[in-house]
C-alpha cells in the first residue's frame, strides 16, 4: 500500500511542504548505523542534492583554509634564506610579489566561500525540517498518538534550529573540520624531519586530544532521555499558556504562578543537566590545550638546540616553528570541530531515527472503484484493537456489518470504543486482530489514497488550515478546484451568504493568528465550513464522529438531521454519545467497553427495555427537567 505523502490533497501538500527531499527518504539513508561516520555521510548527501552551492564551495573552502596559512609560514622562510644565504633580494621580491598575490586571491575565494556557507545553512536547516515534517504528515497515524514519538519529532527539530548545535552552522563546521584534517597532515609531512621524541611527543598529544573530546557527548547520552524530556517540557509550557482555549482557566484559577513556578523549576533542571555537559565540554577543551602546550614548548627547546648545533639554519627553524605551531592549531581546530561533531552524532542520530520510524507495508494496491458508486458496504470481522503499551484491549471481537446506503449510528457513554471504531473504519489505525471488508474486499488491498477517497469524515476536533476558504474546502490549489461544485457545497452547507460578505470571497484566508488579514469562524461557522468539506469530497461513505459534542442536544439533533438531508444514498456512520440525536438512523449500534452489546432501531432498543433503553431514559430525564435553549441551534 502506497502510504506516502501521496495519500495527503494536493493543496496541502503545496501548502506546507518543499519538494526535493522525497530521493533522501525513499533511499533510506537510516538504514546504516547510527554512527559518526555514518550521520556525517548522511548530512553531506542532504546538502550534494538539497544546497549543491554548500557542498562544492565547502570542497573549494577546506584547501583555501590551509594553503593561506601555510603560504604565511613559507614566506618568513623565503625571506630568512635570502637574507642569510643567498642573498637574492630581487628573487625574494619577485616571490614575495607573486605569493602576495595568491595570497589576495585565496582570501576573497575564502571570504566568498563562507559567505556561501554561510547562507546556504538556512536552507538546510529547512531542508531537514522539511523532512522530519514530510514524515510527520505521512507515517502511521498510530505513531502521531505515541507520544513517546510525537516527541522524538520536537527533539530532532530542536536540535535543527539551535544555533548552539553542529547542524546550525553544518557547512562552516565540516570546512574547519576537513581543513583541520588536511592541515595536520599537510604540516606533518613538513615536519618529519624533526627528532623522533618530538615527534612522539606530538603524535601523543593528539591522541590524548581525541581520546577525551567526545566527554561532552558523552554526558549528553547519559542524560538523553532527560535532555529530550526537558526540551519538550519547556516548549509545551511556552505554548499551552499562551493559548486562548487554556487562558480563561489560567486566569479564573490563578494558575500563573504555579506555571511561572513549574517554568522555572524545569529551566533549572534543564540548566543543570546542561551545565553538566559544558563542564565535560571546557574539560576536553583543558586538555586539548595543555598537550598544545606542551607540544610548543617542546619544540622551541629541540629547535634552538638543533640550531646551536647546527643541524638546521635559521631559515629552516622559522619554517619548522611555524610549522610545529600551526600543527598545534590544526590539532586544537580538530578537537574542538570533534566536540561538535560528537554533538552532531546525537542530533543526526536522532533526526535520523524519526525518519526510520518503521511503517505498515502495504500492497500498492489493485481495488477499483466503479464509476458513479455513491456507496459502499462496510464489515467488521472479529475486529479487536489494542493501543501500544496497554495492557488490554479497546475493541473485542468486534463484528458487524453495514449496507450499502445505510445510516447507522455508533452509540454509547464516553469510553466505549467509538472513537477507535471509527479510526479503525477509515484507516487511520489498523486492527490488532480481525479484518475489516469494503465491498466484501479487506482494506489491506487498497491503497492509501485509494482507501482514503472512500471517506468523508467530520470529527470532534475542529482544525483549520492556514489557507483560503476554498482551499480548506477542495484542499486543492485553485487552479485545480472545480469552481461550480465548491459553490454547490457552500449553499448547500449554508455558508454562501457569509462567504458573499467577505472582502475577498472565497480566497479569504483564514486563522488570524497566522496572517492579519485573514478571518476567525466561529463554532457555527466552523461547522459549516466542516460540512462544506464534506459535501465537495462528495465521497461514498459519510462519518460523523461526535462533530457537535460541546452543542446542546436540540442543536446536535438539527446539526445531524442537516447532514442527514444533504447526503440522502451515502453510506452513513453517526457516532454520538447522545442517544436521542441518532434515532433518524436507520440501525443503532450500542457500545459498552469495547463491544457491540445492543442492536437494532430507535423504538426496538426501547421496547427491549435494556442498557439502551436504560440510558436513554437517563439522559431524556435530565433534559426533561433542564430543558436547553433551542434557540442555539447550529443550522436554522
Amino acid at each position: 500500500m502506497d502510504w506516502s505523502i501521496a495519500g495527503l490533497p494536493q493543496g496541502f501538500r503545496d501548502i506546507f511542504l518543499q519538494k526535493g527531499v522525497s530521493k533522501l527518504e525513499k533511499e533510506g539513508f537510516a538504514r546504516s548505523k547510527d554512527t559518526l561516520w555514518g550521520n556525517l555521510c548522511f548530512l553531506l548527501s542532504v546538502m550534494k542534492q538539497n544546497t549543491p552551492r554548500t557542498f562544492r564551495f565547502l570542497i573549494l573552502d577546506i584547501p583555501l583554509k590551509v594553503l593561506l596559512p601555510f603560504i604565511g609560514i613559507w614566506m618568513p622562510n623565503l625571506v630568512v634564506r635570502a637574507v642569510t644565504e643567498d642573498g637574492a633580494v630581487r628573487q625574494l621580491l619577485a616571490a614575495i610579489l607573486l605569493l602576495g598575490g595568491v595570497m589576495v586571491m585565496f582570501t576573497a575565494l575564502e571570504r566568498y566561500a563562507d559567505g556561501i556557507l554561510e547562507a546556504e545553512a538556512t536552507v538546510l536547516q529547512h531542508v531537514l525540517h522539511n523532512m522530519l515534517l514530510r514524515k510527520k504528515i505521512s507515517c502511521d497515524y498510530a505513531n502521531l498518538e505515541d507520544k513517546r514519538i510525537s516527541g522524538r519529532y520536537e527533539e530532532a527539530d530542536n536540535y535543527i534550529f539551535m544555533q548552539a548545535r553542529f547542524i546550525a552552522q553544518a557547512g562552516r563546521n565540516l570546512a574547519l573540520f576537513g581543513s583541520g584534517i588536511f592541515g595536520f597532515l599537510l604540516y606533518l609531512s613538513i615536519l618529519r624531519g624533526l627528532p623522533l621524541a618530538l615527534l612522539v611527543l606530538m603524535a601523543a598529544s593528539t591522541f590524548v586530544s581525541l581520546r577525551f573530546s567526545n566527554l561532552g557527548e558523552k554526558q549528553r547520552l547519559k542524560n538523553r532521555n532527560y535532555w529530550g524530556r526537558g526540551i519538550r517540557g519547556l516548549s509545551y509550557i511556552c505554548g499551552a499558556s499562551s493559548e486562548a482555549k487554556l487562558g480563561k482557566d489560567i486566569r479564573l484559577y490563578h494558575m500563573a504562578p504555579w506555571i511561572e513556578d513549574r517554568f522555572t523549576q524545569m529551566q533549572r533542571l534543564f540548566r543543570r543537566e546542561y551545565m553538566q555537559m559544558e563542564k565535560a565540554n571546557f574539560l576536553s577543551a583543558v586538555i586539548t590545550a595543555a598537550t598544545g602546550i606542551a607540544v610548543e614548548l617542546s619544540a622551541y627547546f629541540f629547535l634552538v638546540v638543533m640550531v646551536l648545533d647546527g643541524r638546521i639554519t635559521v631559515a629552516q627553524y622559522v619554517l619548522y616553528i611555524g610549522a610545529v605551531l600551526g600543527f598545534s592549531t590544526w590539532i586544537r581546530q580538530v578537537m574542538e570541530q570533534m566536540q561538535k561533531l560528537w554533538l552532531l552524532k546525537g542530533d543526526v542520530s536522532c533526526i535520523r531515527e524519526y525518519l526510520a520510524m518503521p511503517d505498515v507495508e502495504m500492497p500498492e494496491g489493485s481495488v477499483r472503484q466503479e464509476s458513479g458508486e455513491s456507496s459502499c458496504s462496510i464489515t467488521f470481522e472479529n475486529v479487536s484493537y489494542r493501543y501500544e503499551g496497554s495492557e488490554k484491549d479497546v475493541l473485542y471481537d468486534l463484528s458487524f456489518h453495514i449496507e450499502k446506503g445505510e445510516r447507522v449510528a455508533l452509540v454509547g457513554m464516553n469510553g466505549a470504543g467509538k472513537t477507535t471504531c471509527v479510526k479503525l473504519l477509515c484507516g487511520l489505525l489498523r486492527p490488532t486482530r480481525g479484518k475489516i471488508l469494503i465491498n466484501g474486499v479487506s482494506a489491506e488491498k487498497f491503497s492509501r489514497t485509494q482507501y482514503y477517497n472512500l471517506f468523508a469524515t467530520v470529527f470532534q476536533e475542529i482544525n483549520l488550515f492556514p489557507a483560503s476558504v476554498s482551499v480548506n474546502v477542495t484542499g486543492v490549489p485553485k487552479e485545480e478546484q472545480d469552481r461550480e461544485r465548491l459553490e454547490h457545497a457552500l449553499h448547500m452547507a449554508g455558508m454562501d451568504h457569509w462567504v458573499a460578505s467577505l472582502p475577498h470571497g472565497t480566497d479569504t484566508l483564514l486563522v488570524k493568528e497566522i496572517d492579519d488579514q485573514a478571518v476567525n469562524l466561529s463554532g457555527g461557522e466552523q461547522q459549516r465550513l466542516l460540512l462544506a468539506r464534506a459535501l465537495y469530497k462528495d465521497a461514498p461513505i459519510l462519518i460523523l464522529d461526535e462533530p457537535t459534542a460541546a452543542l446542546d442536544p436540540i442543536s446536535e439533533n438539527n446539526v445531524y438531521q442537516k447532514y442527514d438531508t444533504l447526503t440522502k444514498g451515502n453510506t452513513s456512520v453517526f457516532i454520538s454519545h447522545r442517544l436521542a440525536s441518532t434515532q433518524f438512523c436507520d440501525r443503532i449500534l450500542f457500545m459498552e467497553d469495547g463491544r457491540i452489546v445492543e442492536e437494532g432501531t430507535h423504538e426496538t432498543l426501547l421496547a427491549r427495555g435494556g442498557k439502551y433503553s436504560e440510558v436513554f431514559e437517563t439522559q431524556s430525564r435530565y433534559y426533561r427537567e433542564n430543558p436547553p435553549d433551542a434557540k442555539e441551534a447550529a443550522f436554522q
